[in-house]
């Protein structure tokens, strides 16, 4: 099991992708270190896919890039644009309040900052913001996406533990902590935009018409009734994750060629396109993650980790601050769903051995494998938001580091207190 964990190491290092990394590993431990045949690769990948929750996937891709299309996205925008663009460093409440509203939809933190952040960053250099602290928000308020439902990484998380895992009721469990991080990130933005160097460089937009703004919200009242049509049915049990994603890309057409009248015939070949683009590197991490996986579990890795683990702490509290801190250091150099795939067969058996609600443990997980996103080596979405900003990345790091201090202090504050997960399935009745 060394000479994989090396081979992946030594693919990484030479810049191959992580899927293909982790490809190469597990089928160079099949050749060598069992007596398996080689058809069992092909096997393994192949039947880790064939899932029907795990089809939610493209489908929850298709549906937001089709509502990007259609305009409705940028109608939310001027809606909360005209709502807090009178309040001082509201387009930075903009950006956060926008976030967790392309959450409920997207699902993905890369697709909020690459479909509109160009357009967040903007608004807030236009009020007077520096572009560095607009792009470090962008990007830190992008990670609610896999915390608030839909959430892309709670399929893959629930498809990737043993026995499975209610979807529905770990999506539940994302709604108030997903809440609470833009809470953190507002008051932290309030706090920035009142220093005395930033103040006085802060422009605000005139108020709106009481009439004016009702239009802006009536033009923005399409999206943000999708998210009440999509979870709103999953709750009441009209229909599965899966079925709800479609139901959301009908919704989502209906809108865009009836109501906006932006989205056009020919718009169609590229949303799908991008919608498959995005799927098939989390199809192929999956496979080839699910292949390690197999044959860490028949070597007994996962157990002599448990074992070890279990001898050091039998404390729930303790045991979680130890994933959270091997996460945050697995995010920093593994894309979020690679590493999901890969630890969670492992780790999370140990936490149901212990006691940890399997809600409250998801949840956690999700939230610190995917604030890897912000921490470099990798950093996707620091990549992404320099690019799409133009802002050097060196700034863009030195600046998104409170924000990420500030999304840790909410993982841990829902380590010690559970409710901050299970208050909501509780109340539906889903644990």
């Amino acid at each position: 099991m060394i000479v994989m964990l090396l081979i992946f190491v030594a693919s990484f290092i030479v810049g191959i992708p992580v899927a293909f990394g982790l490809g190469i590993a597990g089928i160079i431990g099949l050749a060598f270190f069992t007596d398996a045949s080689a058809s069992v690769a092909a096997v393994r990948m192949y039947t880790s896919l064939d899932s029907f929750a795990l089809l939610s996937i493209p489908l929850f891709a298709v549906m937001g890039f089709v509502m990007e299309k259609g305009g409705t996205l940028q109608r939310l925008v001027s809606f909360l644009r005209t709502l807090l663009g009178p309040i001082k460093g509201g387009m930075a409440y903009v950006n956060v309040l926008n976030s967790m509203v392309f959450a409920s939809i997207s699902g993905t933190a890369v697709s909020d900052v690459s479909s509109m952040g160009y357009l967040e960053i903007k608004m807030m250099k236009e009020t007077g913001l520096p572009k560095d602290f607009s792009g470090a928000l962008t990007a830190a308020s992008a990670v609610a996406g896999p915390t608030i439902p839909p959430s892309v990484a709670m399929v893959v998380f629930a498809q990737a533990v043993v026995g499975g895992l209610s979807i529905s009721g770990l999506f539940m469990s994302g709604v108030l902590p997903g809440i609470l991080l833009g809470l953190v990130l507002i008051i932290m933005s309030f706090v920035y935009v009142h220093r005395k160097s930033v103040a006085p460089y802060i422009t605000v937009l005139p108020a709106a018409a009481p009439k004016e703004l009702l239009k802006s919200f009536w033009q923005a009242f399409p999206v943000l009734l999708l998210p009440v049509i999509v979870i709103g049915g999953i709750l009441l049990g009209i229909f599965t994750v899966t079925e709800a994603a479609s139901v959301g890309i009908i919704y989502s057409l209906f809108i865009g060629f009836f109501v906006t009248k932006e989205l056009k015939i020919r718009d169609i070949p590229s949303i799908v396109v991008s919608a498959a683009l995005t799927t098939g590197t989390v199809a192929i991490i999956f496979g080839a993650s699910s292949l390690v996986s197999w044959l860490l579990t028949i070597n007994q890795i996962p157990q002599l980790i448990a074992d070890a683990l279990i001898a050091f702490t039998t404390n729930q509290q303790v045991y979680m601050l130890i994933v959270v801190g091997i996460l945050l250091l697995v995010g920093c150099a593994l894309e979020p769903n690679a590493a999901i795939i890969m630890l969670a067969p492992i780790l999370y058996p140990i936490a149901m051995t212990l006691g940890i609600h399997p809600f409250q443990f998801g949840l956690i997980f999700v939230m610190a494998i995917e604030i890897g996103l912000l921490t470099p080596p990798v950093g996707v979405l620091l990549f992404v938001t320099s690019s799409v900003g133009n802002i050097e990345l060196s700034k863009l790091i030195r600046c998104v580091w409170p924000f990420v201090l500030g999304e840790v202090a909410v993982v841990i504050l829902a380590v010690f207190i559970p409710q901050i997960s299970l208050l909501i399935p509780s109340l539906l009745g889903m644990c």
